[in-house]
């Protein structure tokens, strides 16, 4: 029994929970601020209502806290509805998990600190102090579970969400069908496309993973917030993309965007093949697009990496066509020696097309190949006599090249 003027236990948690109460929303101002400076993905972000946002959530997390401490009752994962909630909106503005949870963490210390204040001259709460860390402990542990498993839930929810609607539209785009619900023309503005708007369109696959689907569509989806708008999706086995290209921006702004998106995939053990059309006029040029986008997907050969259209040669792109009747063209002894020393070390096609990009010098060829100059001028040799072409003439020399791409594109 405590002695006459003393407290009891349970009366000294009861007047620190109502002494918290009423400081309640200065403290969680406090914290609000602390969270803002202290966690890299809120002090950088930009959101407008952010601010009110966390404030909202401290008071919610704060009040289950006082609860807890005034009822001495453990507190129940149903008590942080609002964590869920917030849990979609921090996804939704691009702040990460251990951002989440590390505000979570800093708010509560930002608690623990206003309450080692407030009973700093009341040697008779002593013992509610103690007894506050054992409730705090409980709602650090209670919550941040909670706070992982909404956001979590709500990172999937939106990755889902967001690339059903996006391979609606696409497949909507790529049928030469313009959206007209209300729905779709608002994501089609939220994606930053008009019907007027210059495009481009991208298709790609996956070309290195080793994981779970379901881990491969997470991290596709993150890989793809990082390209500033247009539409990204999964459609059965390939990756398609329709993207506004404004004219200052060119080409070489989406291939720079672009490569964000590959760098990003990599992080997350995914290699992409992107092929990428030529900048087109209107949502209604998406299919022609889309057909441009895999013809420079063909030219990687299955390697990862970016191809734009654009970026191709007239001649890589003529023999990239890969049409059987130049293959009939082909001459059998031509046909027979790049068959033959593709089976082998490459080592007069390696030569041969060093010498054409020396134009045509052979020493210049020798120094790229770091070989004697006697050893360049004996493999054309060997390779005129094989196929039967002078390798001085240009036209004949272009007939190897072209048998060579033909029958070995990559």
């Amino acid at each position: 029994m405590p002695s006459q003027g003393e407290l009891s236990g349970e009366e000294e948690r009861r007047r620190l929970a109502e002494l918290v109460g009423r400081e309640l929303s200065r403290i969680a101002n406090a914290a609000t601020d602390q969270i803002l400076s202290e966690v890299a993905g809120y002090h950088e972000s930009t959101a407008p209502t952010l601010r009110s946002e966390v404030l909202t959530h401290c008071l919610d997390v704060f009040e289950i806290f006082v609860r807890a401490l005034d009822e001495d009752d453990e507190p129940q994962p149903d008590r942080f509805r609002v964590t869920a909630d917030q849990a979609m909106r921090r996804v939704t503005q691009g702040i990460s998990m251990p951002d989440f949870l590390r505000a979570f963490r800093v708010a509560q210390i930002t608690l623990w600190e206003s309450i080692r204040q407030l009973t700093a001259d009341k040697p008779d709460l002593r013992f509610a102090a103690a007894e506050a860390v054992s409730a705090m402990m409980k709602v650090i542990e209670v919550g941040t579970t909670a706070a992982a498993e909404a956001y979590l839930e709500a990172e999937r929810f939106l990755v889902a969400d967001a690339t059903s609607a996006a391979r609606d539209l696409i497949d909507d785009l790529l049928a030469g069908q313009q959206p007209v619900t209300g729905p779709r023309q608002a994501a089609l503005r939220t994606a930053g496309l008009s019907a007027g708007s210059v495009i481009v369109v991208v298709a790609g696959r996956v070309v290195k993973f080793s994981g779970e689907r379901n881990t491969l569509v997470r991290v596709l989806g993150k890989a793809a917030t990082t390209y500033p708008h247009g539409l990204f999706a999964m459609r059965r086995n390939e990756i398609v993309g329709v993207l506004p290209a404004p004219i200052q921006r060119g080409i070489g702004g989406v291939l720079r965007d672009l490569s964000r998106v590959t760098d990003k995939a990599r992080e997350g053990g995914v290699e992409l093949a992107l092929g990428v059309s030529t900048p087109l006029t209107g949502l209604d040029a998406a299919p022609p697009g889309y057909r441009e986008a895999k013809f420079a997907l063909g030219a990687l050969h299955g390697r990862p990496g970016i191809q734009a259209l654009g970026e191709l040669t007239t001649f890589d792109y003529l023999v990239s066509r890969d049409d059987p009747i130049a293959r009939q063209l082909i001459s059998p002894q031509v046909r027979e020696f790049v068959e033959k020393d593709l089976a082998g070390d490459r080592m007069y096609i390696d030569t041969l097309l060093a010498y054409v990009e020396a134009n045509l010098n052979a020493k210049a060829a020798a120094d790229a190949l770091y070989v004697h100059s006697n050893t360049a001028y004996y493999r054309l040799e060997r390779i005129a006599e094989r196929t039967g072409k002078d390798l001085r003439a240009f036209n004949e020399v272009l007939d190897l090249l072209v048998a060579i791409r033909l029958l070995a594109p990559a």
